[in-house]
């Protein structure tokens, strides 16, 4: 039997009562290992699941909601920890020390590899990535660009963009300052670059996986309970011709935005804007 919503949050608190006598932070992974042996136990009152399909792991909603529980717990010590330190100023020793458990506990919590490195990378000094970040403000500016020379860059001086990104109080980076620092965190590649380095994957990669994973589970569940529909039916029949046409399923992780447009009732210009492209061709062309 599927548990309430107020038994499972009981279950949580209880969890998190028993896990905080023996660590106050524990780590993903630990946590990871609680949530698929309760779910294991318990799979019908807690799995992830829509009808009969698992979704992912099938505990990663259960660990998600241990993680957020201990971090609230965890940040309101912290707040009174704070309070007793303006009542009783510690040691800059002191301070320094937490400052860093606070952000290795920052870490653990957003789930990062590489929040802020320790060091700049091998030959490379303050003074190199000064010219480094010189370099690529100018460059922001060219439309002939070196792609490859401004990947180099910015994966080389990665820990000064963070060094400003993590900078905290009392003068924490505008956005409008990081812009003008380093512009290239505002464009696609470049972000999505050290996004690579702060989380240690692929953002694209993970994406297009779970997109196709996601899609396969809206199609089965709407061909299944909601065919009926009249919207809902006209497009799985489209995605099914547009499918068997092209002998693939990529038609299915296109149309599933379709298939939930039609499911809400939205109308699709919301989300797709269609165009001629011969007329943008002309457009271009003159």
């Amino acid at each position: 039997m599927r548990s309430k919503p107020r038994d499972r949050q009981e279950m949580v608190r209880i969890l998190c009562d028993d896990i905080q006598q023996h660590c106050s932070s524990p780590g993903r992974k630990a946590l990871s290992k609680i949530a698929e042996m309760v779910v294991g136990k318990y799979s019908k009152s807690f799995r992830d699941c829509v009808a009969d399909t698992v979704l992912g792991t099938g505990f990663e909603s259960f660990r998600k909601q241990l993680e957020e529980r201990l971090y609230n717990q965890n940040r309101k010590v912290e707040q009174s920890r704070s309070l007793s330190r303006k009542l009783s100023p510690a040691s800059d020793n002191d301070s320094g020390r937490e400052a860093k458990a606070g952000q290795k506990n920052m870490c653990d919590s957003y789930g990062c590899v590489n929040w802020q490195p320790d060091s700049y990378p091998d030959d490379e000094t303050t003074d190199s990535q000064k010219e480094k970040q010189g370099w690529l403000t100018s460059a922001f500016r060219k439309k002939d660009r070196d792609n490859d020379k401004v990947a180099s860059y910015m994966k080389l001086t990665y820990a000064s963009q963070r060094l400003l990104i993590n900078r905290g109080k009392p003068n924490p980076p505008s956005i409008n300052e990081i812009m003008d620092e380093w512009p290239f965190l505002f464009e696609f590649d470049p972000l999505m670059q050290h996004f690579e380095q702060l989380m240690g994957f692929d953002l694209k990669v993970v994406l297009q996986r779970s997109l196709e994973e996601k899609a396969k589970l809206v199609y089965n569940f709407m061909k299944l309970e909601h065919s009926h529909q009249k919207k809902v039916k006209e497009a799985l029949d489209k995605m099914d011709a547009a499918m068997e046409t092209e002998r693939s399923n990529i038609p299915q992780m296109d149309g599933v935005y379709l298939l939930l447009l039609a499911y809400f009732g939205e109308s699709g210009n919301h989300m797709l804007r269609c165009f001629d492209v011969s007329i943008y061709v002309l457009i271009r062309g003159v």
